[in-house]
């Protein structure tokens, strides 16, 4: 069933499962469900196509480190959620993500990844990824020229490449068909109410742009927004607990995290262009497409005690109209996707073939490359969302975004470089130099466009055992809420270096799992 808040009155919707927000994690949940008998309420704040007005709810304020995308950018509000935009890398996170790290402060989740592991294949399924695989040697019958990294040291890797999956539009049908999925369009959660003892979700009171308001009544409840807006609806829920549903400890918000992507981090001479033709570039194989990456070993991690890390090898490429159109084909015969005028890049190749001619030679006897490091940041008390005393179109306050991002990301950019350069070094692959701003020992980075994060916002409800240290349990369940739960990247108490996307699903369906034991059918 699906209906549009705005064009029906209703006081009161009954369900057994209500899932705030329709992105990944909420569709993934929602998916779980159908044909069990359980009633599913599924609710989301926009349509199914981006609206100003709607989008505007997201609108705050950034502080401390400086972003690329500000906070009410660097997500979608409709249908389908942040899968709208996303690019599409795909990687699960690795079993020393779950672990306490003593060199990380605040690092450890309550589970291990063998929690996880059950949920990847079908996390993969969801995503439209192939084999399971993620270790660079398995495509050896496609790049069988791996260099000959010391593996004790490093782990070569791959981004499975989704096309990338819309879930708006891949599982719209399916749940809009569904006949235990009620889903409501332009549904915005103000509240989750509680009973007196602040034991229990007893309603969530939704309310349209256009001033409808409704109240869904349901046996459980999932958050499902986002690791900005979960916090935000927890701390905006405030009438019977003063500081916030969930956040007796000051916990609810803090904890924000990302992951840092540093283009030029350093620049690679290479002495034998053929070693790095496995790690340049995208490559396909069954209709996929996949992209080479190199990480380290848990040991390397441990010996320079950094962040989880990984880098990629790109060829330097000029900024001129016929060097970015060379790319673009690059790219289209590389991974399959299309650039955006392809009359424009392939007139211009074709206008500059003498320019082109010599650069293709020029890279075959000296291949010019730079390095394009990821990271993750360090879980941080101090790195937080917040509320602010503005209000939005609903009168709900806004958030403010604080990320600290310090000397520990630094040095672990620093060490991933090093490590690179002398293996490259031991190899005889090349020489490596590492960008200036890097070499310095201070908080200073480069301009945005070059090294960001902002785009993946993960934390701000930790998963913990004890409450005294985390929002949500292992089951994702608020701690003191019986019956409140949430799904997302918000209950990822370390990032890793892998876009959350991928584990983002998996653990929904962890988590539907979970919910199946608990339901009435």
């Amino acid at each position: 069933m699906l209906a549009d808040l705005r064009r029906i009155q209703t006081k009161q919707i009954d369900a057994d499962l209500c899932i705030i927000g329709a992105g990944a994690a909420g569709m993934t949940l929602a998916r779980a469900f159908i044909g069990s008998g359980v009633r599913v309420c599924l609710l989301e704040s926009g349509g199914f196509e981006h609206e100003e007005a709607t989008q505007a709810l997201y609108d705050g304020e950034d502080t401390g480190y400086r972003q690329l995308y500000d906070v009410g950018k660097s997500r979608l509000r409709f249908f389908g959620g942040t899968t709208n935009h996303w690019v599409g890398h795909c990687a699960p996170l690795t079993e020393i993500d779950f672990e306490t790290r003593p060199w990380v402060p605040y690092s450890g989740w309550p589970i291990k990844k063998a929690a996880l592991d059950p949920y990847y294949a079908p996390a993969q399924a969801l995503c439209e990824l192939g084999t399971d695989s993620f270790d660079l040697a398995s495509f050896s019958d496609i790049h069988p020229d791996l260099p000959p990294f010391d593996t004790a040291k490093f782990s070569p890797r791959v981004w499975h490449l989704s096309p990338p999956t819309r879930f708006g539009k891949k599982y719209r049908d399916e749940l809009v068909n569904a006949v235990n999925i009620a889903i409501y369009l332009n549904a915005n959660v103000t509240e989750l109410e509680t009973d007196k003892d602040v034991s229990r979700i007893v309603g969530a009171t939704v309310k349209t742009l256009t001033g409808e308001q409704t109240r869904v009544v349901a046996h459980n409840y999932v958050l499902a927004c986002g690791g900005i807006e979960n916090a935000r609806i927890l701390l905006l829920s405030n009438r019977s607990a003063p500081r916030g549903l969930g956040n007796d400890h000051d916990l609810v918000g803090r904890f924000y995290i990302d992951q840092l992507r540093c283009e030029e981090a350093a620049f690679v001479v290479a002495e034998n262009n053929r070693l790095f033709d496995t790690m340049v570039g995208g490559f396909r194989k069954n209709g996929l497409g996949f992209e080479a990456m190199l990480g380290p070993s848990r040991a390397t991690q441990e010996r320079h005690e950094t962040l989880n890390w990984v880098a990629e090898f790109e060829t330097m490429r000029a900024t001129s109209d016929w060097a970015l159109s060379m790319y673009h084909l690059k790219n289209l015969l590389q991974t399959g996707r299309w650039p955006a005028d392809l009359g424009h890049d392939i007139w211009a190749v074709i206008t500059h073939l003498d320019a082109v001619g010599k650069d293709i030679y020029q890279r075959q006897t000296a291949r010019p490359l730079s390095i394009l490091a990821r990271c993750e940041v360090a879980p941080d008390p101090e790195s937080r969302i917040t509320l602010t005393t503005e209000r939005d179109a609903l009168g709900q306050n806004k958030v403010r975004r604080h990320l600290r991002v310090t000397l520990r990301e630094k040095h672990t950019l620093r060490s991933a470089m090093r490590s690179i350069g002398e293996e490259l070094g031991r190899i005889g692959a090349g020489r490596v130099r590492l960008a200036d701003w890097l070499l310095a020992d201070n908080d200073e980075w480069p301009r945005p466009e070059q090294q960001y994060a902002g785009v993946h916002h993960i934390g701000t409800t930790r998963m913990a055992a004890d409450p005294a240290h985390g929002v949500v349990d292992r089951d994702c369940r608020v701690h003191g809420i019986a019956n409140l739960y949430v799904g997302g990247s918000s209950v990822f108490p370390t990032a890793g270096y892998a876009h959350p996307t991928l584990s983002i699903v998996a653990m929904a369906l962890r988590l539907a799992d979970h919910l199946k034991e608990r339901l009435p059918r």
